[in-house]
């Protein structure tokens, strides 16, 4: 299968019309990292999607970690009110360490009254660079796993079940824009306001808007709002993410709502048993196949 049909794949299990987030692959093929890549963890089960609330699990250094954000938080106060500055906290309290990062989301794209959903988990590794996704909607779940060192990718699917395809991918040089990534350049970019509070869950939250530099999509000659993020008062993850969009997917032009549910973010600690997490799950009866 060559990378085009691979994307093409990917486009189909999660498909947005008009302004299509990057695909799955792109979000594969990260910046390379020099370090030596260890032999590959035992293989294991794949994990079951998952709904946990937000946390954030250093291996080292928890209680200075802790302070360190808490110190940010104070830091970053407005002199009077009390306030934090939500949006650089956010940007520290996601900023990855030195362990096993995980996310899990649930997009949901809504045209009218039609919802569709994906799922969507997520490991990540800096020093040497390994990533883990595994994407389910109604139809399809694909499971991919790359490594750096040597540069390898593996993809498995539940409609070609029986074979696991081994490449070389191209385009190495992207950089990853997973949806906490384009929320963190966002933030670089100081496209991030703090504009009050809310709640997320029955628990404390607050709001950042986004105002882009480009001007913002029209619909019956009214400019769509600026997407909105929910921030947690207590950690400072996001844990929601909406943007609107216009589509003719239906032939004429309708309002189409992305919103991202962000259920679990997590450091793990960097052993044997979490880099496992890293890996492609088990297949049994699926065999490698090579791409030239």
């Amino acid at each position: 299968m060559s990378d085009t049909n691979l994307i093409e794949r990917l486009r189909r299990i999660n498909p947005v019309p008009d302004e299509p987030a990057p695909v799955p692959i792109a979000a594969l093929l990260e910046r390379l990292d020099d370090p030596q890549l260890p032999a590959a963890p035992e293989r294991h089960r794949l994990p079951s999607i998952a709904t946990r609330p937000w946390r954030r699990k250093l291996a080292l250094g928890c209680t200075a970690a802790a302070a360190i954000v808490a110190a940010l938080v104070v830091l970053l106060a407005a002199p009077g009110g009390g306030t934090p500055n939500v949006a650089a906290a956010m940007y520290q309290a996601t900023t990855p360490g030195s362990g096993v990062l995980h996310m899990s989301r649930l997009s949901e794209k809504i045209v009218g009254d039609q919802t569709t959903t994906l799922h969507e988990q997520f490991w990540s590794e800096q020093s040497p660079r390994r990533v883990h996704i595994v994407m389910t909607n109604s139809e399809e779940t694909i499971e991919s796993a790359l490594t750096t060192r040597p540069l390898k990718l593996l993809q498995w699917s539940q409609s070609n079940p029986d074979v696991i395809v081994q490449s070389i991918p191209t385009g190495v040089e992207s950089t990853e824009q997973t949806p906490v990534d384009v929320l963190r350049e966002l933030y670089r970019k100081g496209e991030l306001t703090q504009v009050g509070k809310s709640t997320a869950d029955g628990q404390p939250a607050w709001l950042l808007e986004v105002h882009p530099t480009q001007a913002r999509p029209t619909l019956n000659g009214q400019p769509l709002p600026n997407p909105m993020v929910v921030v947690s008062a207590s950690t400072f993850v996001p844990l929601e993410f909406t943007e609107s969009s216009v589509t003719t997917e239906h032939g004429t032009p309708e309002l189409l709502v992305l919103k991202e549910h962000f259920l679990a973010y997590e450091e793990l600690p960097p052993n044997a048993q979490d880099e496992a997490l890293l890996a492609l799950a088990q297949h049994p009866g699926a065999s490698v196949k090579s791409e030239g």
